[in-house]
């Protein structure tokens, strides 16, 4: 319940009196994200970046005009030593083709290091979008 909520259902007179013994509520301020991405919601998914979001949308009309089969999110690769790696979409075209994709804005050097251990290791090449 919260504080709104409470204040509805307690009497005017003995919200006064405790009001100011519950304190204000407040949230820590919104840390910058380590790579400056700012997450978004779409679907009711969450997205880290707005780059994958746009990405997720720009497939689902691909996919409504027939141009993609299906996609999926969020795929993972294990690697050596129990290390995984998760593409951001794998997709089917229309013409049997699939690609896995990554949606990157920084390229870090441990991304770059788990994509040639995928590439190399499954025989797939992950395209960046």
């Amino acid at each position: 319940m919260d504080r709104e909520e409470l204040k509805a259902t307690v009497p005017a007179g003995v919200w006064a009196k405790i009001a100011p013994q519950l304190g204000e509520r407040s949230r820590p301020p919104a840390r910058r994200n380590k790579y400056g991405n700012e997450p978004v919601y779409i679907d009711g998914i969450r997205f880290p970046s707005t780059r994958e979001g746009n990405r997720y949308i720009a497939l689902k009309l691909l996919m409504q005009v027939g141009e993609v089969r299906r996609f999926t999110r969020q795929g993972r690769w294990v690697l050596d030593g129990g290390v995984e790696y998760v593409e951001d979409f794998c997709v089917e075209w229309a013409d049997g083709r699939v690609t896995h994709e990554d949606a990157k804005g920084i390229r870090t050097k441990e991304y770059r290091l788990k994509k040639r251990q995928v590439e190399a290791r499954y025989g797939v090449e992950i395209v960046e979008v």
